[in-house]
């Protein structure tokens, strides 16, 4: 299965197998999300007495200005021009192709940028982690990576691209056309950041199944879907021939649905 791994992940692996740094423990994340005001007009005056309760209960259309305010603070190239630095604290990227119906693949990465100009990087699949200092020079950002390997540590400088696209979303590409996008989670550190990786949500799911089905399941593969749940899909048999469930699960809490529907709590498997 191919999978997409972030820029910084993947500049690793060239240069090592295993880095000396592995994900660190992070708290949970309380989403949120932002609804659209709706403006009622109260217009009325005693010429127009006779349509004065139509036009109280209007829904106003925006104005050419409200059509606009999405550019304002923008410039020619679409970058947010109140933003010259990445705000500090811990951000969400997303790395994703999307070919169509079931030909979807992504990679989730989780960035903390520090004030004094270090950071950190952990991949949501493996839990890997990479240690990093960083400058940002109009919109112009080098990653100096820390390699380690056994007893040895290099550095390896990385040139990004970043489009500001408002102060809690940007996007990071490479020359060559990568791309990841990403979201302003909070200004906790990674350190107090809580998350199940996909790697461990697969060994849970595993053993789950397993406690709860008289068949046995050999492999399990996990995957972020466009919902931004973990899909992980069950075989039976070394060459996961036959598919004996498929769970959506939470990657903060370890819960969800099997294929059927029925809820699914990894941390509480059943007892036969």
């Amino acid at each position: 299965m191919k999978k997409y791994i972030a820029i910084i992940i993947a500049a690793a692996a060239i240069c090592c197998t295993a880095c000396g740094e592995t994900g660190e423990s992070s708290s949970k994340k309380e989403k949120t999300e932002k609804g659209s005001s709706i403006v009622v007009s109260e217009e009325s005056s005693a010429a127009e007495e006779e349509s004065s309760q139509q036009e109280d209960n209007k829904i106003e259309e925006p104005s050419s200005a409200e059509d606009d305010s999405s550019e304002i603070g923008q410039d020619p190239d679409g970058n947010y021009e109140d933003t010259d630095t990445i705000a500090p604290g811990l951000w969400w990227s997303v790395a994703s192709t999307d070919l169509g119906d079931d030909d979807y693949y992504r990679n989730d990465t989780y960035y903390e940028f520090r004030e004094d100009g270090t950071g950190y990087a952990l991949d949501q699949y493996s839990g890997q982690g990479i240690g990093f200092e960083y400058a940002l020079e109009g919109n112009k950002l080098t990653l100096k990576l820390e390699i380690i390997s056994g007893d040895e540590t290099t550095y390896q400088e990385l040139a990004l691209n970043v489009k500001f696209i408002n102060k809690d979303n940007m996007e990071f590409s490479t020359d060559d056309g990568f791309t990841e996008s990403l979201t302003y989670l909070s200004d906790e550190p990674i350190a107090q950041f809580e998350v199940y990786t996909t790697s461990e949500l697969e060994d849970m799911a595993q053993n789950y199944f397993n406690a709860s089905d008289g068949r046995g399941c050999d492999i399990a593969i996990g995957s972020i879907d466009r919902n931004d749940m973990v899909q992980i899909v069950m075989y039976e048999g070394d060459n996961a021939a036959d598919i004996v469930d498929i769970y959506t699960i939470d990657r903060y809490t370890a819960k969800g649905t099997d294929s059927k529907g029925e809820e699914v709590d990894l941390l509480d498997p059943p007892t036969i």
